[in-house]
């Protein structure tokens, strides 16, 4: 609600998971406290340096999984049988740094905020892959804001 009127109404779980209009959005945000503050992006900034994104987390295990083989296929780890220093992946290293998923209505919801470290090409491809399967927010983009479904 909304100056007393009602602005968006569905199941509990799809507006919270999906929330059109801003008023929503600031109330689901501070229900679920998922995503980092403005003075919390700050202070991560000052010991990760590296790109920092939000990543949502919805009730698909389909998406949850993507989100795992994406995360790996972009990693800079070593694959086993590969010798040390052998890099796999494109050299994306990615640091969870905040978060946080609850349930509701018996289904998982929130999001997870990475540092991903690593050359700016490569970011920019593990982010645009993440982007296929889930909506994601870069901090320190004011356009960049959970407002658009992943494709």
């Amino acid at each position: 609600m909304e100056q007393g009127r009602v602005i968006e109404h569905g199941p509990v779980y799809d507006v919270f998971a999906d929330p059109r209009e801003p008023a929503t959005r600031r109330f689901v945000h501070s229900v679920l406290r998922d995503r980092p503050s403005d003075e919390t992006l700050a202070r991560l900034r000052e010991h990760f340096p590296g790109r920092i994104v939000t990543v949502r987390v919805r009730a698909d295990p389909g998406t949850r999984s993507a989100l795992s083989d994406v995360l790996a296929a972009h990693s800079a780890g070593h694959a086993a049988g590969h010798p040390v220093g052998h890099p796999v992946g494109h050299g994306v290293r990615s640091t969870i740094v905040y978060g946080g998923i609850r349930e509701l209505a018996d289904k998982p919801l929130g999001s997870i905020t990475f540092e991903l470290a690593g050359p700016d090409p490569a970011v920019d491809a593990l982010i645009a892959d993440l982007r296929r399967h889930t909506l994601v927010e870069e901090a320190g983009d004011p356009t960049d804001r959970f407002t658009e479904e992943a494709g």
